[in-house]
């Protein structure tokens, strides 16, 4: 228990030593996930906020564009599976004149071959 106290009195000490480090966007607020995305496994979309398309281009492969340039956002994209253990890679992330498209690679972690997987996405950046 004092340990923990300890942990909770040293961290707050460090965020009033530190206050702008709490914040991740330039206007010094913490930012706002604009854009986000649930995607089947066949490229079916579940559910979206800002996604103008997606497609699913081969096994393991999507191709997402969303209606915003990404600029200084961050995209995060988590992959769906209850029975294999997947990782997802953020392949590509093209910014046009006003929207962006991510491509993303989802491999199974025991051969290392691509997988179809449902997935989720969302994509912070500053207000």
């Amino acid at each position: 228990m004092m340990r923990r106290a300890f942990s909770l009195a040293a961290a707050l000490m460090l965020g009033a030593a530190m206050p702008n480090m709490a914040h991740a966007a330039p206007d010094n607020t913490l930012g706002t996930a604009l854009l986000s995305a649930r995607i089947a496994d066949d490229g079916a979309v579940i559910g979206s906020s800002g996604l103008e398309f997606v497609s699913h281009t081969a096994t393991g492969h999507y191709a997402l564009v969303f209606g915003r340039r990404f600029g200084d956002c961050q995209p995060v994209a988590t992959p769906i599976s209850s029975n294999v253990a997947v990782t997802v890679r953020i392949a590509a992330i093209v910014d046009a004149a006003n929207q962006s498209s991510l491509g993303l690679v989802f491999n199974r972690i025991s051969d290392g071959a691509q997988i179809d997987t449902a997935f989720s996405v969302v994509v912070f950046c500053p207000k």
